[in-house]
């Protein structure tokens, strides 16, 4: 964090305060507190600047295909790939072209739905 004046020292008696909630199926009131941070006063003189790393436990509810599980092209053939991908290329441009929604929602659906489980939004309700 830096001071809202850049180059210029946080004003005395400053604080910073984080608290990070977590809410159990998404409702505020049965939130729980997992980490709370407050910083001493600032003094007079310091440099404008606050770095503190710190962690917390975090319930993640989802998970997502990490890139370590792809395939590494770069021990496939050239070509075919090159092939692959204009023809998605060529399907998705045609999508949009002819106005298609169910065929973008079907090319698009593993992205949708890792977006919005990302942001526990209940995509298939």
């Amino acid at each position: 964090m830096i001071s809202v004046v850049e180059g210029k020292p946080f004003p005395q008696g400053a604080e910073v305060s984080l608290t990070i909630d977590e809410y159990p199926k998404g409702d505020p009131r049965e939130r729980k507190t997992v980490f709370n941070y407050k910083t001493k006063p600032f003094e007079e003189k310091n440099k404008g600047i606050l770095l503190i790393e710190k962690t917390f436990p975090a319930n993640v509810a989802y998970t997502l295909t990490d890139w370590k599980e792809g395939v590494d092209l770069s021990k496939e053939d050239e070509d075919l790939v090159r092939k692959e991908i204009e023809k998605k290329y060529i399907d998705f441009t045609a999508t949009f072209k002819n106005q298609d929604l169910s065929k973008y929602k079907e090319i698009t659906e593993l992205r949708q739905e890792n977006a919005f489980i990302s942001i526990y939004y209940n995509y298939k309700q």
